[in-house]
């Protein structure tokens, strides 16, 4: 197999453009979806509702910002050409979270499937086309993933199609009886929600290997200390906090092992999501320990540089667990002020 196509959307639920190669990020393709339209009271207005919008065309430009139709997406003009559409007030607003994306960063579609459906592929707006692929094989590809190179894709789940694959991607024409085919032939799923797992670039022609086994869009494995690794973070942070709907801690971890890859301290690599992301800190002391002997570092130096970055959060059964054997051994133990969650001090993360 091998990659037969690349599209970017620069805009949401514009025309994209096709691409010889591109970096893929955790949040898919770099420069995907970085603008919406918005409506006069802040809503994110799409092709679904307003199919004119598939009219205009973006790409990325040199400088990384979105071009519609030739013109800086932030010109005056285009703002009129998107009120025409959409009403007054509409505008468009850029957006580079993980929240921009209707499900997940990528959609994989197949040749053998687009064969299949029988109609142009750009209706399916895919992000990566895979060539080389019999008939309806990707139906079966749910949970497995994709090697391209140094770059591996998880695969979740089959697309389920909406009204957008009615329009004519040059024409704008609607064409009902092109949902009622996928819904009766493909029980309205075609294509694949994917994101990525270890980030690289990608060009057509590059070689697709199927990854039989299941592949987790999670670091669960040890990893390098850097910018990669860290986004990485910064985006699962993203989808969790979206999906709770309220805010929540980050806890410390543990490290075992180094890497000469790692490009930041343990400090600056915990430091750096909390700015990001604009969680607070949960320090969990049980982590603390090996952090600290395998820095050869003095425990009580490195706890105290974490509790002073603010009020955070301790594990109630380390602390439990402690103060048991403690008691065990005759000591003299203070108890600590602490809640039954673990909170020392106040947050704001109730």
């Amino acid at each position: 197999m091998h990659v037969a196509e690349l599209w970017r959307y620069p805009v949401k639920s514009m025309a994209g453009e096709r691409l010889r190669e591109v970096r893929l990020t955790p949040l898919g393709l770099e420069g995907d979806r970085v603008v919406h339209v918005e409506g006069a009271r802040g809503r994110v207005v799409t092709a679904r509702t307003h199919p004119k919008l598939l009219g205009h065309h973006a790409v990325l430009g040199a400088q990384g910002e979105p071009l519609v139709d030739g013109r800086a997406w932030t010109d005056p003009s285009v703002t009129a050409d998107i009120e025409r559409i959409v009403g007054a007030g509409a505008r468009l607003v850029r957006d580079d979270g993980v929240g921009r994306f209707d499900i997940l960063p990528l959609l994989i579609a197949t040749d053998g499937a687009i064969a299949a459906f029988g109609y142009d592929g750009r209706r399916l707006r895919p992000n990566l086309v895979i060539g080389g692929v019999r008939g309806l094989d990707e139906r079966t590809w749910e949970g497995k993933g994709l090697r391209i190179g140094d770059v591996l894709i998880a695969l979740a789940d089959l697309r389920g199609r909406c009204v957008m694959t009615t329009f004519d991607p040059d024409t704008l024409a609607q064409d009902h009886g092109v949902l009622r085919s996928i819904v009766d032939r493909f029980d309205g799923r075609l294509a694949l929600n994917a994101t990525v797992v270890r980030a690289g670039r990608v060009g057509e022609g590059d070689r697709v290997d199927l990854v039989e086994a299941s592949v987790r869009s999670t670091r669960s494995h040890p990893a390098s200390r850097d910018e990669e690794a860290l986004q990485t973070v910064a985006v699962h942070l993203d989808e969790v906090q979206e999906g709770l709907g309220r805010p929540f801690l980050i806890e410390n971890p543990s490290t075992y092992v180094a890497f000469r890859t790692s490009t930041m301290t343990k400090l600056e690599f915990l430091n750096e999501p909390v700015h990001r992301t604009g969680r607070q800190l949960l320090c969990d002391v049980s982590n603390v320990y090996p952090n600290a002997y395998n820095d050869h570092l003095v425990r009580g130096s490195i706890l105290v540089l974490l509790l002073t970055r603010g009020p955070g959060v301790f594990s109630v059964d380390y602390l439990i667990e402690r103060l048991t054997v403690s008691r065990r051994r005759s000591r003299r133990v203070q108890q600590p002020d602490i809640h039954r969650h673990g909170a020392i001090g106040t947050h704001d993360g109730s």
